[in-house]
């Protein structure tokens, strides 16, 4: 099983980005989020129960929810931002969601500062992206990524769910450390 589980896309970008290819949250922490951003996963059918916790989290008016998948899942049509992508182009919605959060000055630098390497050649690179490339390649509008983008950026505590979505495709790794980069 390690060694299955050790060569996934899931588990290279999560041991590449946070040393260890483990899961970074639980379901018992939605209880203490604002925000949920669940790209590449149906989890309403593949996950029943952690599905159905997280449809209670999205229903809460309080609360932020995004929904990156081709598909209008359940879970989808209770988000409060739907993207609707392209499939294959979770790389290009995401550096478009870091480069408005860049941007729009919602970084956290200090944790940057004191927790992350290279990071002034990455945003370098991120600010220098073409828009309306990502756009046309994604199928989505700019201004749905950004409001959903800010959205993320601004709650107090969000968090992500990623599933094969995103993993079965040839940029799964790099997709896996884009999420990580956003949190």
């Amino acid at each position: 099983v390690c060694a299955r589980v050790c060569h996934s896309p899931t588990a290279l970008g999560m041991q590449r980005t946070f040393g260890t290819g483990a899961a970074t949250n639980s379901i018992e922490d939605l209880k203490h989020t604002n925000c949920i951003m669940v790209i590449g996963a149906n989890p309403t059918d593949a996950h029943p129960v952690t599905g159905a916790k997280l449809k209670q989290f999205a229903m809460k008016t309080d609360n932020v929810s995004i929904v990156i998948d081709p598909r209008k899942t359940e879970l989808a049509k209770y988000a409060t931002y739907h993207l609707p992508l392209r499939p294959g182009t979770n790389v290009a919605v995401l550096n478009m969601m870091m480069y408005y959060i860049l941007s729009e000055g919602l970084a956290d630098e200090q944790f940057i500062s004191e927790r992350t390497e290279g990071f002034e050649d990455y945003k370098k690179q991120l600010l220098n992206i073409d828009l309306d490339k990502m756009e046309m390649v994604s199928g989505l509008d700019r201004n749905l990524v950004k409001e959903a983008a800010i959205a993320y950026a601004s709650a107090p505590n969000a968090m992500s769910f990623h599933g094969l979505g995103v993993t079965e495709h040839s940029q799964g790794t790099f997709a896996v450390m884009q999420i990580a980069d956003l949190a």
